[in-house]
């Protein structure tokens, strides 16, 4: 493992705490991911972002789950918000989710909320710097246990520092500047439990947070900002898309006038608007 990543596994962990996995449970113990989510708490309100397609890789009928501290929390139906394609023939470019979580705190003990204070959704210019980093985290479904017999359910984050790749007009992918941000993946960087692994296909990952990091590569204590929700991973280009912070605000801005008010407060520049 390099000084780099050395440097930033404080970091990996403290993003972990905020981010769970999401699975399904069957029986005799067995448990299949499903994908990852980022926990943000506004104000006295508790959500978990995700990416929408998460929901679909989970039997309909059954219920889907987050594992915090080891336990397995249903996420209720009833409180689950999906952006959706304006066709079903149509891609859905943001493929966002937002779960609003019970004030059954104790549920979620052993796993942190960030705050919108964690959270930049305007900071461009930060993002265009020579000297940004970008890092991905999730719980990729190779990775994780596939089922638990007794105590409590042990999953493993793995994270990997990349870069900002471009977005071209009129590319493959639908990915469009103001809505998604686009980073290099290399299959060979992960890093986790018990060190640095190679990932042919990043699955389980989507629903993961993509971080921000300035000056990754020399500051002695890494400080990063949520600026994205992974999406898809495009292998061609040798790519994971985000969906930026702003869209996931704008979601939650629409759903809850007291959201629209406190992410107003803390970035002005961010207009409520839904999806």
């Amino acid at each position: 493992m390099d000084g780099v990543s050395v440097r930033l596994q404080p970091l990996a962990q403290r993003i972990a705490h905020s981010t769970v996995p999401l699975c399904e449970r069957g029986r005799g113990g067995r448990v299949t991911p499903a994908g990852s989510g980022v926990l943000l708490q506004i104000d006295d309100r508790r959500y978990l972002l995700t990416a929408s397609h998460v929901f679909e890789n989970v039997v309909p009928s059954q219920p889907i789950f987050a594992i915090a501290g080891g336990k397995f929390v249903s996420l209720a139906s009833g409180l689950r918000w999906r952006t959706r394609p304006k066709s079903q023939a149509a891609r859905d470019p943001a493929d966002l989710a937002v779960v609003q979580l019970p004030a059954k705190y104790e549920e979620w003990t052993g796993a942190g909320f960030i705050g919108l204070s964690d959270t930049d959704p305007l900071g461009a210019d930060v993002e265009l710097a020579r000297t940004t980093a970008f890092l991905a985290l999730g719980y990729p479904q190779s990775k994780q246990p596939k089922s638990v017999r007794s105590g409590p359910y042990a999953a493993f984050a793995y994270h990997f520092l990349t870069h900002r790749e471009p977005i071209e007009a009129g590319n493959s992918m639908g990915a469009v500047p103001d809505q998604h941000i686009a980073v290099g993946y290399d299959r060979g960087g992960f890093v986790g439990a018990p060190g640095v692994s190679k990932m042919a296909k990043p699955l389980g990952m989507s629903g993961g947070g993509l971080w921000r990091v300035p000056f990754a590569t020399r500051a002695a204590h890494p400080q990063a900002k949520l600026v994205g929700i992974l999406i898809e991973y495009h292998a061609g280009q040798k790519v994971i898309l985000a969906s930026r912070i702003a869209e996931a605000l704008h979601f939650l801005s629409a759903l809850d006038t007291a959201n629209a008010r406190a992410i107003a407060r803390h970035f002005p520049g961010i207009v409520a608007q839904a999806i």
